[in-house]
């Protein structure tokens, strides 16, 4: 679980289709990270994670992605 969350932690998260035009600015360190998704939402990002846990484990998963204060994206895949 730690090596999957660790791909979105601490990182710029854009769509696969804008990463070539995408210029990263500044005196810090930031890294990319690219989804196939047309948008970087909340949605996405719990639905990206929830899909490399449940091809990992094989079974029902519930991911929440927190955007603030009582405001998430659950997604859930499998039965």
């Amino acid at each position: 679980m730690k090596k999957i969350i660790d791909e979105y932690d601490h990182k710029v998260i854009i769509p696969e289709k804008d990463a070539e035009k995408t210029i990263l600015e500044g005196n810090f360190k930031s890294e990319i990270k690219t989804l196939p998704y047309p948008h970087a939402t909340t949605e996405y990002i719990a639905l990206d994670i929830a899909r490399k846990i449940y091809y990992k484990l094989k079974m029902k998963t519930t991911v929440r992605v927190y955007e603030g204060n009582n405001k998430y994206a659950e997604v859930t895949i499998g039965e």
